[in-house]
C-alpha cells in the first residue's frame, strides 16, 4: 500500500489515505491469523518514487522492508520512527481551516492504532479498542477465536517439532492476544455446557 503525501498543505487526503491505510492493515492482519495465513509487515514514511504502476521506489521501501524482515521476527506489524514523527506533526500543526482539523483528528485516531511491544518496538494494535470498534460485533466469533485456535496449533507443531524459535514468536503472539482478550470477550459467545 502507499500513499502520496505531495502536494495538500493541510495534509487532509495524505492522513485519509494513512488513516485507510493502518486500519487495512490491522484488518487484514486480523484476517491473515484467522485463516491460518499470518503475516508480518512494516509501515513508514519516507522519500519514494513511482517506478511502475502501483510499485514505489526508495528509501521508504528500505526501511519498511527492514522493519519487515531483519525486526518483526513473528506476525506483526512495526511502525517506523517517521511514520510516528508524521502522525505527531500533523497531530501539532494542522493548519485551523475545515480539513486541517480534519487531518488532525485523523492523526490523532491513527495514534490510536499504535502500541509499543513488550521488546519496546512499536506495533499496530489489530486487537486493541480502535479495532473492536471499527469491526462489526457479528464478525468477532469469526475472526478472534480461530486466530486464537492457530496460535495454539502452531505452538503444538513447534513442540512437537522442537521448534524452539517459533515456540517463542508463537508464544509472544499468543501473550498479545491475551493481553486483548478482555476488549473481545464481550462480544464473543461463550461455549454452552451440555446438558446431563
Amino acid at each position: 500500500m502507499q500513499v502520496s503525501f505531495a502536494g495538500d498543505q493541510e495534509q487532509c487526503a495524505p492522513m485519509i489515505g494513512v488513516y485507510g491505510c493502518i486500519a487495512a492493515c490491522c484488518m487484514m492482519h486480523m484476517v491473515g491469523l484467522s485463516t491460518k495465513s499470518p503475516i508480518r509487515g512494516g509501515i513508514e514514511v519516507g522519500l519514494g518514487m513511482h517506478i511502475a504502476e502501483n510499485e514505489v521506489y526508495g528509501p521508504v521501501l528500505e526501511r519498511a522492508y527492514y522493519l519487515e524482515s531483519e525486526l518483526a521476527e513473528y506476525p506483526r506489524i512495526l511502525v517506523g520512527d517517521q511514520l510516528t514523527s508524521y502522525l505527531d506533526e500533523v497531530e501539532a500543526n494542522a493548519p485551523t481551516t475545515p480539513l486541517g482539523r480534519v487531518a488532525q483528528s485523523l492523526a490523532s485516531r491513527s495514534k490510536q492504532f499504535i502500541d509499543v511491544d513488550t521488546d519496546g518496538l512499536r506495533i499496530l494494535d489489530f486487537l486493541g479498542e480502535p479495532m473492536v470498534k471499527l469491526t462489526p460485533p457479528g464478525q468477532h466469533q469469526k475472526l478472534f477465536p480461530p486466530a486464537v485456535e492457530y496460535i495454539e496449533e502452531q505452538k503444538r507443531v513447534a513442540t512437537e517439532t522442537n521448534d524452539q524459535k517459533l515456540l517463542k514468536r508463537y508464544e509472544r503472539l499468543g501473550d498479545y492476544f491475551e493481553k486483548r482478550r478482555a476488549l473481545w470477550s464481550p462480544h464473543l459467545i461463550e461455549p454452552q455446557e451440555s446438558p446431563r
